[in-house]
């Protein structure tokens, strides 16, 4: 058995230099395809407008997330539900979803992104295709709390497709099977 995992320490530094890189790859489409027709200092000022709606919209996708990944286990499981486990790490005010147990690398993978692409990803191009600024703030600011997400992925890319692998009970990451 082999851990592969970062310190949160590690995975903030990682987060922000992900944000650094993936905000205009975000933003610059948006404002190409809408940068005319989009009131930027309005849509900015209707944000400031809505903060309690936004945190509250916060709390609920944080929540979401790992539901989601909750959803990718068990439908990838065949309905295994006692081996999904959620709670809260109080210290950072922060959920989670492990799964006890050991599963395919394609599996792990799947629920890893799985709230990436429903909470990121989708709601990005949805944005691109409205030009909906809302939808674009969330978009990223979702992408950017599956960070931690992306970061086990990479560090499990070179994997074989075969392997057996275990989300780490209490670090970011896992433990490999071998």
């Amino acid at each position: 058995m082999r851990e592969l995992t970062v310190e949160s320490g590690k995975a903030n530094l990682l987060g922000l230099l992900f944000a650094v890189l993936f905000f205009p790859v975000m933003v610059i489409p948006f404002y190409f395809i809408w940068g005319d027709s989009i009131q930027l200092l309005s849509e900015i000022q209707q944000l400031k407008s809505d903060l309690l709606w936004i945190f509250l919209i916060i709390l609920l996708s944080m929540v979401i997330h790992e539901l989601l990944h909750g959803a990718a286990y068990l439908a990838l499981t065949r309905g295994d539900f006692k081996n999904i486990k959620f709670g809260i790490i109080w210290q950072f005010i922060t959920p989670y979803c492990h799964y006890k147990q050991p599963i395919p690398i394609w599996k792990y993978r799947v629920a890893v992104l799985t709230p990436g692409i429903f909470t990121g990803l989708i709601p990005f191009v949805l944005s691109l295709f409205f030009g909906n600024f809302a939808l674009l703030f969330f978009s990223i600011l979702f992408t950017f709390g599956a960070v931690g997400d992306f970061i086990i992925i990479w560090m499990i890319r070179h994997e074989k497709s075969m392997a057996m692998v275990q989300d780490h009970p209490d670090k970011i990451g896992c433990i490999m099977e071998h």
